[in-house]
């Protein structure tokens, strides 16, 4: 599965700095999922810290010329990380929201939030400069994109440029001394995962329905033949410009059917009194389909799926000994299958749908209302 990538750029500037040169995003693959570097303060132990209530907890550097922060990640439920010189700040998808303290001198420290989920990013940190002799915290830097259950979107950023560029001397808490500068962001996927998703399929067919022994005003459904079907599924999620995910799928399978008993009438054409052996022809089937996702619930589908059905071979010996050898001719049709699909949680959800099939070579047309209820574990 593809994975969706949010690369945030700044510097992170003291009193006594100035700015360089704007920074090239280059997105690679996400960091390990760790916290490395050197944590401050009492609230912190064991690679971990405590949020604070108020700033006194945070407590205060020992060293001159140093400065605390408290850097705030979330809350959403996707990994994050924040990259400062010297230290890695992770968030892991278990834990909404997560507080560091770091100690910085005085200067330029570019640092880089980056968000990597399959499909869809959202992400936020809030960086908070501590007074430590007036105890109090400033707001010098607050990102939210898609925070806390939606998914970040390009109009999303694009009010959050706006936004930054108003801000006077890249001050965002007048009241502090730290600027934040050169901020850049791009969005993506990281080199490792800009191929589709490639899965093969192998499938076995197992018959339910009745197919022979009829009934004189019975409908037999199904072939009554096992069946082994192997193919392959593409593919791929694309970040529409909307922020909605667009998601393009292509099937392509083919099914071999087994030998199996014909008894009286059935699905083959025999009457009463006719014993012997089917053999349904090998079924090639290939499949189109997006999904639009309107909201993180709801989701517009459609497939088109093509069908090839070869000959089918019918041998056997009427009630009058008269021996039968029927080879039907191929088939092959066209269907639409539009789709609503309603998702309560990341686990589980439903579909309803409809397959639409025209009066294809040697078939009939159908309309079948169709509706699954999907779970995963």
């Amino acid at each position: 599965m593809a994975t969706r990538q949010l690369l945030v750029l700044a510097s992170l500037l003291g009193p006594a700095a100035c700015g360089g040169d704007r920074p090239m995003i280059q997105i690679g693959p996400p960091p390990p999922k760790a916290t490395t570097g050197a944590l401050a303060g009492p609230l912190c132990k064991d690679g971990g810290c405590a949020c604070m209530s108020s700033p006194e907890e945070a407590g205060a550097p020992q060293g001159a010329g140093l400065k605390r922060f408290e850097i705030k990640l979330g809350p959403t439920p996707h990994d994050l990380w924040l990259t400062l010189p010297g230290h890695v700040l992770y968030k892991s998808a278990e834990r909404p929201e997560v507080c560091f303290y770091v100690d910085l001198p005085t200067g330029s420290h570019q640092l880089e939030l980056r968000a990597s989920q399959p499909d869809a990013v959202a992400a936020a940190v809030a960086i908070s400069e501590l007074g430590a002799q007036t105890k109090s915290a400033y707001a010098t830097f607050r990102f939210s994109c898609g925070s806390p259950g939606g998914v970040c979107s390009f109009q999303e950023l694009d009010g959050k440029k706006a936004e930054y560029q108003g801000v006077k001397k890249s001050t965002h808490d007048p009241c502090g001394s730290t600027k934040i500068k050169e901020l850049v962001w791009d969005t993506g996927r990281s080199p490792d995962h800009q191929v589709p998703t490639i899965a093969l399929v192998l499938n076995e067919v197992i018959p339910t329905g009745k197919y022979d022994r009829l009934g004189p005003s019975e409908e037999g459904h199904g072939s009554g033949a096992f069946a082994t079907e192997v193919g392959v599924n593409v593919q791929h999620w694309f970040l529409l410009r909307n922020g909605r995910l667009l998601r393009a799928r292509i099937n392509v399978l083919q099914r071999f059917y087994n030998r199996t008993d014909v008894e009286g009438r059935s699905v083959y054409g025999t009457a009463t009194g006719f014993r012997g052996h089917a053999r349904p022809g090998a079924r090639t089937t290939l499949i189109g389909a997006v999904e639009y996702s309107l909201t993180n619930e709801w989701v517009l589908a459609l497939d088109v799926e093509a069908d090839f059905a070869g000959h089918t071979r019918l041998v056997g010996q009427e009630t009058g000994g008269a021996i039968v050898r029927t080879r039907s001719p191929a088939s092959r049709d066209v269907g639409f299958a539009p789709a609503v699909e309603y998702n309560w949680s990341d686990r589980a959800g439903v579909i309803v749908g409809v397959w639409i099939v025209p009066k294809g070579h040697n078939t009939q047309s159908s309309v079948t209302p169709a509706i699954a209820i999907q779970r995963f574990w």
